[in-house]
Protein backbone atom coordinates (compact mmCIF):
# COMPACT_ATOMS: atom_id res chain seq x y z
CA UNK A 1 0.00 0.00 0.00
CA UNK A 2 1.35 3.19 -1.34
CA UNK A 3 0.76 6.66 -2.93
CA UNK A 4 2.67 8.29 -5.74
CA UNK A 5 2.08 12.17 -5.36
CA UNK A 6 2.44 14.19 -8.78
CA UNK A 7 1.13 17.60 -10.03
CA UNK A 8 -1.78 17.52 -12.04
CA UNK A 9 -3.07 21.13 -14.25
CA UNK A 10 -6.95 21.60 -13.40
CA UNK A 11 -8.33 24.46 -14.53
CA UNK A 12 -5.35 26.58 -15.70
CA UNK A 13 -3.52 25.66 -12.29
CA UNK A 14 -1.43 22.81 -11.16
CA UNK A 15 -3.01 20.96 -8.06
CA UNK A 16 -1.16 18.26 -5.91
CA UNK A 17 -3.06 14.87 -6.66
CA UNK A 18 -2.38 11.37 -5.21
CA UNK A 19 -2.56 7.99 -6.55
CA UNK A 20 -3.39 5.11 -4.76
CA UNK A 21 -2.01 1.85 -5.24
CA UNK A 22 -2.60 -1.66 -3.64
CA UNK A 23 -0.63 -4.41 -4.62
CA UNK A 24 -0.90 -7.79 -3.79
CA UNK A 25 0.60 -11.18 -3.91
CA UNK A 26 -0.50 -14.76 -4.34
CA UNK A 27 0.69 -17.35 -2.39
CA UNK A 28 2.53 -18.53 -5.54
CA UNK A 29 3.96 -15.35 -6.06
CA UNK A 30 1.93 -13.62 -8.59
CA UNK A 31 1.55 -9.99 -8.39
CA UNK A 32 -1.66 -8.11 -8.92
CA UNK A 33 -2.50 -4.61 -8.41
CA UNK A 34 -5.98 -4.33 -6.68
CA UNK A 35 -6.95 -1.03 -7.09
CA UNK A 36 -5.85 2.80 -7.83
CA UNK A 37 -7.50 5.59 -6.88
CA UNK A 38 -6.73 8.76 -7.00
CA UNK A 39 -6.98 11.76 -4.17
CA UNK A 40 -6.16 15.00 -3.37
CA UNK A 41 -3.95 13.76 -0.61
CA UNK A 42 -2.54 10.78 1.01
CA UNK A 43 -4.75 10.18 4.27
CA UNK A 44 -5.67 7.02 6.75
CA UNK A 45 -9.12 8.16 6.15
CA UNK A 46 -8.84 7.51 2.24
CA UNK A 47 -6.56 4.39 2.94
CA UNK A 48 -9.82 3.13 5.29
CA UNK A 49 -12.16 4.04 1.68
CA UNK A 50 -10.13 1.91 -0.26
CA UNK A 51 -9.47 -0.60 1.93
CA UNK A 52 -13.11 -0.94 2.12
CA UNK A 53 -13.52 -1.01 -1.12
CA UNK A 54 -11.17 -4.30 -1.41
CA UNK A 55 -13.12 -5.75 0.89
CA UNK A 56 -16.46 -5.29 -1.26
CA UNK A 57 -14.88 -6.89 -4.33
CA UNK A 58 -13.88 -9.94 -2.63
CA UNK A 59 -10.57 -9.16 -0.76
CA UNK A 60 -10.86 -11.88 1.88
CA UNK A 61 -7.08 -13.09 3.22
CA UNK A 62 -4.84 -10.48 4.06
CA UNK A 63 -1.73 -11.86 5.78
CA UNK A 64 0.72 -9.15 5.35
CA UNK A 65 0.62 -5.37 5.03
CA UNK A 66 3.52 -3.56 3.94
CA UNK A 67 3.48 0.25 5.05
CA UNK A 68 5.53 2.77 5.54
CA UNK A 69 4.04 4.44 8.99
CA UNK A 70 1.68 6.61 7.49
CA UNK A 71 -0.22 8.23 10.84
CA UNK A 72 -3.36 6.31 11.74
CA UNK A 73 -2.41 3.65 8.48
CA UNK A 74 -2.54 0.94 11.64
CA UNK A 75 -6.24 2.23 12.84
CA UNK A 76 -7.41 1.82 9.06
CA UNK A 77 -6.39 -1.53 8.31
CA UNK A 78 -7.54 -2.47 12.03
CA UNK A 79 -10.74 -1.11 11.26
CA UNK A 80 -12.28 -2.84 8.17
CA UNK A 81 -14.28 -6.50 9.03
CA UNK A 82 -12.95 -9.63 8.07
CA UNK A 83 -9.43 -8.12 7.43
CA UNK A 84 -6.82 -10.19 10.45
CA UNK A 85 -4.73 -7.95 12.50
CA UNK A 86 -2.40 -6.09 9.84
CA UNK A 87 1.36 -6.37 10.54
CA UNK A 88 3.49 -3.29 9.81
CA UNK A 89 6.31 -4.10 7.82
CA UNK A 90 9.52 -3.57 5.38
CA UNK A 91 9.40 -4.97 1.42
CA UNK A 92 12.30 -6.66 2.49
CA UNK A 93 9.67 -8.78 5.12
CA UNK A 94 7.73 -9.79 1.95
CA UNK A 95 10.52 -10.72 0.24
CA UNK A 96 12.15 -12.84 2.89
CA UNK A 97 8.27 -14.12 3.21
CA UNK A 98 8.11 -15.64 0.31
CA UNK A 99 9.76 -18.27 -1.77
CA UNK A 100 13.55 -18.05 -2.83
CA UNK A 101 11.87 -18.79 -7.04
CA UNK A 102 10.10 -16.09 -6.66
CA UNK A 103 10.85 -12.41 -8.67
CA UNK A 104 9.03 -10.33 -6.11
CA UNK A 105 11.42 -7.02 -6.07
CA UNK A 106 13.48 -8.26 -8.82
CA UNK A 107 13.89 -6.35 -12.16
CA UNK A 108 13.22 -8.74 -15.20
CA UNK A 109 13.70 -8.33 -18.68
CA UNK A 110 11.03 -10.89 -19.89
Amino acid sequence: MDAIHYKAKEDHRYVAKAAYVVLGITMDGRKDILGVWIGEHESSKFWLNALNDLKSRGVMDVYLFCTYGLCGMMQAIQAVPCIPTAVSSAASSIRSALPPDTSVGRISNR
